[in-house]
């Protein structure tokens, strides 16, 4: 019987650039990815709790091995993320493993805009 790998995801762009990672871990490890769909990047905190809840949950249900998360830092947005994540973590029953993931926009404070045609991009 192969092992899984539990891959929740909100839904984002960002949250999915875990995929590609994930599904080379489980190509070396002979497992099996299964992605599950939560609400969580555009709910309140309080909604959150309860998408940790199901992840757990449904981590239980499907006997996974693994779970992979995606996390990045950006804004309110990312608190609940990291939010999720921290309740994953400490109450899993199984391994959890964090890869952080990167948009392509440069750190807002490497932009500097001279006038209304020309930006530049750098420290």
């Amino acid at each position: 019987m192969n092992s899984k790998i539990l891959v929740p995801l909100d839904g984002s762009a960002l949250s999915e650039k875990i995929v590609p990672q994930i599904k080379g871990l489980a190509k070396a490890m002979q497992a099996d990815v299964v992605l599950y769909r939560t609400e969580t990047g555009s709910v309140s905190m309080g909604r959150a709790g309860v998408s940790a809840q199901e992840i757990l949950q449904y981590a239980s249900d499907i006997k996974c091995d693994l779970i992979g998360m995606a996390t990045f830092g950006r804004g309110k947005v990312a608190g609940v993320i990291k939010s999720v994540a921290e309740k994953v973590a400490s109450h899993a029953a199984v391994p959890v493993l964090f890869l952080q993931v990167r948009d392509l926009l440069p750190p807002k404070s490497a932009e500097k805009t001279f006038d209304d045609r020309t930006s530049w991009c750098g420290p």
